[in-house]
């Protein structure tokens, strides 16, 4: 299977701070899947590849922002 590769500022990072293998995996997977995303909704919407992205950062923030008073919610009513 082909991951898009990291860019080398990042793989830099990852060996200095001697990264496990196991994240390097991870963070490869899913710098691929959002490239691959961003590039499908250029391709539809023919906006640039940087207005893509930050409109999908704006959404991804507003859905985190409120991810502590979610949790806080949650774990005020278990399941069990």
């Amino acid at each position: 299977m082909y991951l898009a590769p990291l860019p080398a500022q990042v793989v830099s990072l990852l060996e200095a701070l001697h990264a496990p293998p196991r994240l390097v995996a991870h963070l490869r997977l899913v710098h691929d899947v959002a490239k691959t995303i961003i590039s499908r909704i250029v391709a539809q919407t023919h906006q640039a590849q940087w207005h893509v992205f930050l409109t999908l950062d704006a959404i991804a923030t507003s859905i985190t922002d409120e991810a502590d008073r979610r949790l806080a919610w949650q774990n005020q009513h278990p399941l069990s």
